[in-house]
């Protein structure tokens, strides 16, 4: 896989596709984003905690990774 030239108009930006590894976890995260941004309580909100915002995603996926556990 070549690796695109990142450094042009972007600054020096390291890369590398390898190192990035997206989980189960991250996955119903990122769903669980999304559901909370087109949220509209969440949405007219003006000042937004990334940091919380991002632990209340976790937990939703967190609380995802349990309900699909089989028995």
């Amino acid at each position: 896989m070549k690796i695109p030239n990142m450094k042009k108009g972007l600054g020096a930006i390291n890369w590398h596709p390898e190192i990035i590894v997206e989980t189960l976890r991250d996955k119903f995260a990122m769903a669980a984003l999304q559901g909370m941004i087109s949220s509209a309580p969440m949405c007219d909100r003006t000042e937004v905690d990334k940091k919380a915002w991002a632990r209340i995603a976790y937990a939703w996926a967190d609380a995802m990774i349990v309900a699909r556990r089989v028995k």
